[in-house]
């Protein structure tokens, strides 16, 4: 065989001798769904099979031009089988996107690479199946690496041995290139609380000085007590005998305590008593602090927690407790089938991976969808008409009866919208509560 790519279109059901031959060498391949082939040819090279006919050349030329659309009909034989003498290349991409994110590094080399209408083989093993919806995506499976298992790109880029890819495709990120190490976040040690001395100098102080007045009120209600006895003040009729002899007493105490009072206050109050004198005060600044934080608290709770949120990209896969997901991609239409929708249809597609037990099933009432006003939207139920059924066989969205246990299964979401929805949507799955999907 001559060097480069060539291509062999079969149909399983004809025996091997009798498939047509392979016509190449292609350059710049790429393969989209359809199929459609996009490929470049500097030169037309018939291999040395012998026994093969010119009307077998002729149509294997024939089926060359009608898989890359030159040639009106479709293809008649659907799968396809790539082979290069020096092994070949390919790379899992998405054509005619300048700015595409999650770019796969290529895999290979490999001696043959087959192409069925749902699953693509490298020397034998299956590297990706097709997840069927509104948009047909090639989901990798483990047999292409560990790295790639669960990835989703709608396009392939084939090269062989020494050739490059088609030029308007980015370059491809190198294999197993490790990915940036997040720093971990600070850890925050609160300072520790400085205790409080049991008694400042200036308390201790005023504590004795108030036990010094004490004594001294006590021996003074001692010594006008004996007193009073003394003088017969407790006789009836006499109230005055005692009150009139001991007023210039009563007056010089009083006066002594308001000496000591003044005598503090020009000292100073100390802790105790400016707290004392002030207790109002306090006591009313405590309460407007304890009214704001419970205000802030019912202000932040009922607002939307958007900071606790994960936000994911579309493309960008991500687990849930019991799926795992990937959202490809959206589009708007007017109607689904022989249902028109009373604004438009808002169509996600969603791969989701039953990653629990078999059995287990979605229903469209777990997803919502959340515009830039925060304006949460229902997807339509299966009992709305929108899917296929007997009610609307020509719709084209199908929604699962089951869900294999590991293998990505697509489904479609509808929800009917205000034709005036801009952009900023968001999508928001039960299974994944922490997590929002950036749709635009």
């Amino acid at each position: 065989m001559q060097t480069g790519l060539f291509v062999t279109f079969f149909d399983p059901r004809e025996p091997r001798d009798r498939e047509l031959p392979p016509v190449g060498p292609l350059d710049h391949v790429v393969l989209r769904h359809g199929p459609q082939l996009i490929v470049e040819r500097s030169g037309v090279h018939h291999g040395d099979e012998t026994g093969v006919s010119v009307e077998r050349w002729f149509e294997a030329e024939l089926e060359l031009e009608r898989a890359t659309g030159a040639e009106p009909g479709g293809v008649r034989r659907p799968n396809m089988r790539f082979t290069s003498r020096d092994g070949l290349f390919l790379r899992f991409v998405s054509y005619g996107d300048a700015q595409e994110r999650h770019r796969l590094a290529e895999l290979g080399p490999f001696s043959a690479v087959v192409v069925r209408p749902r699953e693509i083989e490298a020397d034998g093993r299956v590297i990706a199946t097709l997840a069927v919806a509104d948009f047909p995506t090639w989901a990798l499976t483990p047999n292409a690496g560990d790295e790639f298992a669960g990835a989703y790109k709608p396009d392939v880029a084939i090269r062989a041995e020494g050739a490059k890819y088609h030029p308007s495709l980015g370059p491809a990120p190198a294999a197993n290139e490790p990915q940036p190490v997040r720093p971990a976040a600070p850890v925050v040690v609160p300072a520790a609380r400085r205790e409080e001395t049991a008694l400042a100098a200036r308390d201790v102080e005023l504590v004795q000085r108030l036990e010094r007045e004490h004594s001294e009120d006590t021996l003074r209600a001692r010594i006008f007590e004996e007193n009073r006895q003394r003088s017969g003040a407790n006789v009836v009729g006499e109230p005055a005998a005692w009150t009139t002899h001991y007023r210039t007493s009563v007056t010089q105490a009083a006066s002594a305590r308001a000496a000591a009072k003044t005598a503090a206050t020009e000292e100073g109050f100390s802790i105790g008593e400016a707290l004392w004198r002030w207790r109002f005060a306090i006591i009313g600044v405590l309460l407007v602090g304890m009214v704001t934080y419970a205000a802030y608290i019912a202000i932040r709770s009922a607002a939307p927690a958007s900071a606790q949120y994960t936000t994911v990209n579309l493309s960008q896969r991500f687990s849930g407790t019991r799926w795992d997901w990937v959202v490809n991609g959206v589009r708007r239409a007017p109607d689904s089938g022989g249902v028109r929708a009373q604004g438009v249809f808002y169509i996600v597609s969603v791969a989701a991976t039953n990653k629990a037990t078999e059995g287990a099933v979605l229903s469209p009432s777990e997803f919502t969808l959340i515009d830039a006003n925060g304006v949460e939207h229902l997807a339509s139920s299966t009992a709305s008409g929108v899917y296929q059924g007997p009610g609307n066989p020509s719709s084209p969205h199908m929604w699962p009866s089951s869900f294999p246990v590991g293998r990505p299964v697509t489904l479609s979401l509808l929800f009917d919208v205000d034709p005036g929805l801009g952009r900023g949507n968001v999508l928001a799955i039960a299974d994944a509560p922490n997590v929002r999907v950036k749709l635009e």
